[in-house]
């Protein structure tokens, strides 16, 4: 930091009035925030500086942006990753080495996928859905000839590639359980998550004697931090509520039907009244 703040000049970079917020992310880097309304020029001009002030085999400087992930279907097979990124930055108004592009997958249709990752502003500019469709429709992305189509996917919860739970990151973990070389998917070593064939196998889940036919981290895995335990109140809580109520209805009185009138009346409400022929 001694050497960065030698470095930089914050009257040249406009931040002499507001200065700068400095503050150590969860992963232990060290982060530096220009507020102010043209915090964006700011921040690009002190990357900048720093990048030349300080050697990239020392330290690693990055332009932090609010990220988002987005789904790209129906690519034909020629399409390949660095396409994918380009059509992303050009259409998307971003710059190409803020895009990631993983690898490309066979559909059982013979159309290709693709996960991205891209800024909040450009993935939510390609999800949205061309004029005169409907707001669930998925927007649309050109790649060569194929309009391809792009669905903005959930935020995935933070989680540590060391122990595979979430909450925290690998700078703080303090799990005696190291995972980090086991794949995603099956749980076993030697191979990634993207080049998987393996049926899933969750290696949390069978740490804790739970069904584990799913992947590390999916919507089947189960919560774990302090959910786990409030998760098990509320299931009993449940389990209290459904016995007592079949509690009550076993100890309900069904009352008994009224008799019918002696003089052969219909004898549907008090109301009833026998009709004499003349």
């Amino acid at each position: 930091m001694a050497r960065a703040r030698a470095a930089v000049n914050l009257k040249e970079i406009g931040a002499e009035e507001e200065g700068l917020r400095f503050r150590q992310t969860a992963n232990g880097a060290k982060l530096l925030e220009c507020p102010g309304a043209d915090s964006s020029g700011i921040a690009d001009k002190l990357v900048a500086t720093l990048r030349v002030a300080l050697p990239e085999e020392e330290v690693r400087v990055h332009r932090l942006v609010r990220m988002a992930e987005i789904r790209i279907t129906g690519l034909d097979d020629c399409a390949t990753k660095e396409e994918v990124a380009a059509a992303i930055a050009a259409q998307g108004g971003c710059a190409p080495e803020s895009v990631t592009v993983g690898e490309l997958r066979l559909g059982y249709s013979g159309a290709r996928s693709a996960w991205a990752r891209c800024p909040v502003e450009a993935a939510t500019s390609l999800a949205t859905p061309p004029p005169g469709r409907s707001a669930g429709d998925p927007g649309r992305l050109r790649v060569g000839w194929i309009a391809a189509h792009v669905r903005l996917q959930e935020p995935r919860a933070w989680r540590c590639l060391r122990c595979f739970r979430t909450g925290h990151g690998l700078a703080r973990c303090t799990s005696s359980v190291d995972r980090s070389g086991l794949c995603f998917r099956c749980g076993q070593p030697g191979h990634k998550a993207a080049s998987c064939t393996a049926d899933p196998h969750c290696a949390l889940c069978v740490a804790a004697g739970r069904r584990a036919n799913h992947r590390a981290g999916g919507k089947a895995c189960f919560p774990s931090g302090n959910n786990t335990e409030r998760n098990r109140r509320r299931k009993s809580r449940r389990r209290q509520k459904r016995r007592l109520a079949r509690g009550a209805l076993a100890d309900a009185v069904i009352p008994a039907a009224a008799p019918a009138p002696e003089s052969g009346g219909s004898g549907e409400g008090e109301g009833a009244m026998d009709v004499v022929q003349q």
